[in-house]
């Protein structure tokens, strides 16, 4: 008897062990859905909000591009866009900390958001400046500095000609102090050849060897 209430206990324990893991599994999976479902609804809204132009071109700096937008659960967000990635191209940021990633969203949704991004802001993500190597987004770089960056190219430009035009100018002094032979007997006709430079008698007497 006591056997049989020790096995019934027994059971008992597999089964309310065996039930416990399986309702942990469900209530995970259900959690995991839910996971999916509200970050692809997060993401159908910030597609619509840049269709209908309710998005914002914030920066752009080398291959990362940031996009702000209003969502109905998080308020203002920033969408952080990677050109030079595959995966993982979307993250979205609220106050400089990372609220979600795209690894859950839908591929063919992940693809129109991105394709609308670049058809929306494309102006702007190739508005841009390199300087040494870094990529910025002109109007920052102008605003940061304090000059057009119009103007900088112009002013680099006339300093490169300045540059050049002094090459020139060496050349033309150095060929100027070049002798001929021609000159120095002009010179003799005019001004007697003991007016002549000590470089120029010398010019003279390695002539007539």
């Amino acid at each position: 008897m006591i056997f049989n209430y020790l096995l019934i206990l027994f059971v008992g324990v597999i089964l309310g062990g065996l039930l416990k893991n399986w309702l942990n599994k469900l209530s995970e999976k259900i959690a995991h859905n839910k996971l999916i479902l509200d970050r692809n609804k997060q993401f159908k809204e910030i597609l619509e909000k840049i269709n209908t132009k309710k998005s914002r071109f914030k920066t752009r700096v080398n291959n990362t591009v940031y996009i702000g937008v209003k969502l109905e659960d998080h308020g203002r967000v920033t969408i952080v866009y990677f050109l030079d990635k595959k995966e993982n191209q979307l993250n979205i940021f609220k106050d400089d900390k990372l609220i979600m990633t795209c690894d859950l969203v839908d591929e063919e949704l992940l693809g129109e958001i991105i394709s609308s991004i670049n058809r929306v802001h494309y102006h702007r993500i190739i508005d841009i400046v390199d300087i040494l190597g870094l990529v910025f987004y002109r109007e920052d770089f102008e605003k940061s500095f304090g000059i057009s960056f119009k103007e900088l190219k112009e002013k680099s430009n006339m300093m490169r000609a300045m540059n050049e035009e002094s090459d020139v100018q060496k050349i033309i002094n150095k060929n100027s102090n070049n002798l001929d032979i021609d000159d120095i007997l002009d010179k003799i006709n005019k001004v007697g050849i003991e007016n002549l430079t000590d470089e120029e008698k010398k010019f003279l007497n390695n002539y007539n060897k």
